[in-house]
């Protein structure tokens, strides 16, 4: 609306003149001249012009927010995408070196030069810090959490922002989370756990549980294989590095125990009872192939081509000598 106004009119003497009304202009306007007093134009707006106005005025915020976020969101990637760029070159720059080495000394020399993935777990930190919660901060902690670390406990914090911004993210599910059960890290238990609770999908639920307790045992089974060497190859230092490793393996094994269970009991129909049929596989593994258990039957064809059986065997010793070709 535009008002302008002009200086009264001294030589006006008609009274009827003084309140006289001229109305002109187009149809959005009306002129209103009081002789005498002022001369105001008024300006109307169309209403659904001025609603028009108002509701960009409105989105305004928001236009300016997504504008913000898909720049914040293209640097992150931008940043992302060097960073590994920079590792697949220093990847591919070893294997070159190591292919090319003659012997098996030089080979040996070169080995502590490969890259490692903890030598970039600082910058993808950051990147994740700067850019929280976007899909950037995303890839690069789920890229570099399947690195291999010498000590898993350097990663851990990668872990616990997967845990509190993405467990419920898809690509974190459907990517990371199978994969995670040959993980056996503080880390990526408490990626699982979190994973289970944030969830409601049965689905979701049964194979992070699967994952975790598969994860668990594969935890305890390293554990085992660990102290069973040192007890052979130095028994009096089995009790110091290891005080409290039978009750830790115990522990481990129940609930891995649990995990499985719960995964066959709770959620036995998902996916026409695929996790169930996974877990009871797990739970035969920990259970019964392990010393002391009788071996399960195998069948086949021997050397001679005759039908055989293991338990045709039973009572002597046998040496069973598995292997494969890809």
């Amino acid at each position: 609306m535009t008002i302008s106004t002009a200086k009264p009119d001294k030589n006006a003497t008609d009274a009827h003149s003084a309140r006289r009304t001229r109305f002109a202009g187009p149809p959005s306007a009306i002129s209103a001249e009081v002789y005498g007093l002022s001369r105001v134009r008024v300006y109307c707006v169309p209403m659904r012009t001025l609603l028009t106005l108002l509701l960009a005025l409105s989105l305004l915020p928001v236009a300016i927010f997504a504008h913000q976020a898909a720049t914040t969101r293209e640097a992150g990637e931008l940043e992302l995408s060097a960073i590994r760029g920079e590792y697949q070159r220093a990847i591919d720059d070893f294997r070159q070196q190591y292919t090319a080495a003659k012997t098996k000394e030089e080979r040996i020399a070169l080995e502590p030069k490969q890259p490692q993935m903890e030598d970039y777990l600082p910058r993808v930190m950051r990147l994740a810090e700067t850019y929280p919660r976007t899909s950037a901060a995303r890839d690069a902690l789920m890229w570099v959490t399947q690195g291999n670390f010498r000590d898993v406990s350097a990663v851990a914090p990668a872990f616990e922002i997967l845990a509190r911004d993405f467990a419920t993210d898809r690509h974190v599910i459907n990517q990371m989370v199978p994969g995670l059960r040959w993980q056996p890290s503080p880390g990526a238990q408490q990626l699982l756990e979190a994973v289970i609770e944030q969830n409601q999908d049965p689905s979701v639920k049964a194979k992070a549980t699967l994952a975790l307790g598969a994860s668990i045992k594969y935890e305890a089974e390293i554990l085992e294989q660990s102290m069973s060497a040192v007890a052979a190859r130095e028994p009096r230092e089995l009790q110091k590095r290891f005080a409290n490793g039978s009750e830790i393996l115990e522990k481990d094994r129940a609930r891995a125990a649990e995990m499985l269970d719960r995964v066959i009991n709770d959620y036995a129909d998902v996916e026409n009872g695929k996790y169930a049929k996974l877990a009871r596989a797990e739970l035969f593994r920990m259970r019964d192939l392990v010393v002391g258990k009788p071996a399960p039957e195998i069948t086949g064809v021997s050397l001679d081509g005759n039908p055989m059986k293991l338990s045709d065997y039973r009572g002597k010793v046998v040496v069973l000598d598995f292997f494969g070709d890809w």
